[in-house]
C-alpha cells in the first residue's frame, strides 16, 4: 500500500527540507521505496540536501508548464533572504543568488512562451532596510 507524507508551509526558512530529506532517508534506510519531492518552483534545494544536484530526474516547473499551459508565473523567491547559504552558494550575497537564478528561470519560461511576474515588496524591503 502506498502512503503520501506531505510537508508544507507558507514560510520559508522553516526546515520543510530538512524535515523532508531526514524522513525521505529514514524511510529509505527502513528498505521501503522513497521517493522524495522538491515541489520549488525555482530554488528546489532537496537535491542539494541529499547530496544529488546532478541526479535531478524532473524539474516541476516542466511539468507545471506542460499541463496547466500559463500565461504567467510568479517566478519570486522570497526564501533566499532567510535561508542559510548551500556550500555551492557560499561567498555569494542572496542578491547575487536571486538575480541570477531570476534571470535563468525567466529566459527558459520565456523560451516556453510563459510570462513571468515577481512581487516587488521584497526588493522594496530589502531597499529601506540598506539605506534606500
Amino acid at each position: 500500500m502506498s502512503e503520501v507524507i506531505a510537508v508544507a508551509s507558507g514560510k520559508g526558512g522553516v526546515g520543510k527540507t530538512t524535515l523532508t530529506a531526514n524522513i525521505g532517508i529514514a524511510l529509505a534506510r527502513m528498505g521501503k521505496k522513497t521517493v522524495v519531492v522538491d515541489t520549488d518552483m525555482g530554488l528546489r534545494n532537496l537535491d542539494l540536501a541529499l547530496g544529488l544536484e546532478n541526479s535531478v530526474v524532473y524539474d516541476i516547473i516542466d511539468e507545471v508548464v506542460e499541463v496547466f499551459n500559463p500565461k504567467r508565473i510568479n517566478i519570486g523567491h522570497y526564501e533566499i533572504y532567510v535561508l542559510g547559504q548551500c556550500p555551492k552558494c557560499k561567498g555569494k550575497t542572496p542578491e547575487e543568488l536571486i538575480g541570477t537564478h531570476i534571470i535563468r528561470l525567466h529566459d527558459y519560461l520565456e523560451s516556453k512562451n510563459v510570462k513571468t511576474m515577481i512581487w516587488g515588496d521584497s526588493f522594496v524591503n530589502d531597499f529601506h532596510s540598506n539605506g534606500g
